[in-house]
């Protein structure tokens, strides 16, 4: 968690957060420990951060380059998606325009120097549980990828040169037909908007590349088994609406970091559908159906008249512009706040069914065991932290970031000065720090 806000492990604002959700990486060393290893020229890498992925990727990139890659043969992909951060995961680490830089930033260096990497991964998954339905999820995660496409042509980028390398990351829901045609009428509109918005003439700059992670906010803390079965059912809508790469979280993913079997079940839920259920074996296999046609034109109608209204927002007829607009006046979260209410309201007076939660509960129903984190990581994770520092040489990680400010100030590209700071032991506050005291203090 603090990885995700900027701090390092031994800043008073990470206290109780080290270790307890996902992994700290407060420098390049923690890189290397992470790395050394994995054939990161062979395997693929996905780095699900929010607050900070400018720095990460650096890190990877000197990381990489100590252990004797090169980055253009780096495999992976990064969120590197402000407006979803400042929209669902509420991180607002800089203001909208300087996440908005560096995010730029990222989609250049990528296209210039690591062509095999995925510069954006547009993270419309976490919408749908910060309040959005799937047709809102749909809508803004296609308007956020135009406003996208908009800023990288505006940086003198074509777009067939960084198109094909957008992935999405979309969630699967626990409406089955709906969730089939949400996925449908993604593949056609981004078709379309490549094409006739765009004039993209790259046939993978039309490819909606798509992972589903099927949703934690269907499962239920009670009877967590339970959470099998809806996961099951999620995933499968996901693989019938054609997704390329899917995820089934744990079931006892709502009481805490998931225990090995959960995590082995998951696994299994996922072969099963793929080598077993024959599901795989057709392509579009419901298409033609006479419901999941309508629902796939009715979804796609409205998740088009979404993005209308986002680019009605804006001051000079752009998405990208609508969405700034959008953030600052508020408007964009308060249909997410709205939509978050809406739903609550809904579980609470038992309009919405969640099983053991609202219907057919067991009050003496026993949880499985939970698993927690070992108290003394964090301990550790600080004093090894500290002693990094110690034994760094300061007159280096003073130049550089004395080189990162400047490059920050002057409006260049930050990433070749990043992962520079990076080999010179530049800690990830520390680089955030010139971040925050530049975009702060020159911008509204």
């Amino acid at each position: 968690m603090p990885t995700n806000y900027g701090y390092d492990s031994d800043s008073p604002k990470a206290k109780y957060q080290v270790g307890t959700v996902g992994l700290p990486v407060d420098h390049i060393e923690d890189m290397i420990a992470l790395m050394k290893g994995f054939p990161m020229d062979k395997g693929f890498t996905n780095m699900v951060i929010h607050g900070s992925p400018a720095i990460l990727l650096a890190m990877y990139v000197a990381a990489a380059e100590e252990l004797g890659y090169s980055p253009a043969k780096l495999k992976g992909s990064g969120k590197n998606d402000p407006f979803q951060s400042y929209l669902a995961e509420r991180i607002e680490l800089l203001p909208i325009e300087g996440e908005l830089r560096l995010c730029m930033d990222i989609l250049e260096y990528c296209t210039n120097e690591m062509p095999l990497w995925n510069p954006i991964s547009l993270s419309g998954f976490s919408y749908h549980p910060a309040g959005l339905n799937s047709i809102q999820e749909l809508g803004l995660t296609l308007a956020t990828a135009i406003a996208y496409i908009q800023a990288g042509v505006q940086r003198g980028l074509e777009c067939d040169r960084f198109a094909p390398r957008i992935s999405f990351f979309m969630s699967g829901g626990i409406d089955f037909l709906e969730e089939i045609a949400k996925f449908r009428a993604a593949r056609r509109m981004w078709a379309n908007i490549m094409k006739e918005r765009f004039g993209a003439s790259n046939p993978k700059s039309m490819l909606f590349r798509v992972y589903c992670l099927t949703l934690t906010s269907d499962y239920t803390a009670q009877q967590p088994l339970v959470n099998l079965i809806r996961g099951t059912i999620q995933g499968l809508a996901a693989v019938l609406g054609g997704v390329q790469a899917l995820g089934i979280p744990c079931y006892d993913e709502a009481l805490g970091i998931p225990s090995e079997e959960a995590q082995t079940l998951s696994i299994r839920t996922q072969q099963i559908i793929a080598e077993e259920s024959g599901v795989c074996n057709t392509v579009d296999p419901l298409g033609g159906s006479h419901c999941i046609e309508w629902l796939t034109r009715k979804i796609e109608q409205e998740a088009y008249s979404y993005i209308e209204r986002v680019e009605q927002m804006s001051n000079d007829g752009t998405v990208l512009d609508g969405l700034i607009s959008g953030i600052k006046n508020g408007v964009l979260l308060n249909q997410v706040n709205e939509g978050a209410l809406k739903r609550q309201k809904e579980i609470e007076s038992g309009e919405v069914t969640m099983i053991g939660l609202n219907k057919y509960r067991e009050e003496e129903a026993v949880s499985p065991p939970i698993f927690r984190a070992d108290p003394k990581f964090s301990k550790i994770k600080i004093r090894m932290l500290r002693e990094f520092k110690k034994g760094r040489d300061i007159s280096k990680v003073k130049d550089a970031l004395s080189r990162l400010r400047e490059v920050t100030e002057a409006g260049d590209n930050v990433m070749p000065a990043l992962i520079k700071s990076a080999k010179a032991r530049v800690t990830l506050e520390e680089a955030m720090g010139i971040f925050r005291t530049h975009f702060s203090n020159n911008i509204d």
